[in-house]
């Protein structure tokens, strides 16, 4: 069934996420992309709040293989 809130994305998870994804929402009846969405959600009120924090680690540089492109 067609929903206008919702939209399509592809996100680059780790195997042993897709698999509990899959697990829990299939132990619970209710689709993959309802379960996502739903503690996709909790997660971005949580940092929102501050409830949770991320920790971040700086990156300066990243070794790009190929030719240098000039803007």
């Amino acid at each position: 069934m067609f929903d206008p809130d919702k939209i399509s994305r592809t996100w680059d998870v780790s195997k042993a996420s897709a698999a509990k994804i899959a697990d829990l929402s299939d132990a619970q009846c209710i689709g993959h992309s309802e379960l996502v969405d739903f503690l996709l959600s909790f997660a971005l009120t949580e940092l929102a709040s501050g409830r949770l924090v991320l920790r971040l680690k700086p990156v300066k540089y990243v070794v790009v293989a190929g030719p240098i492109e000039e803007a």
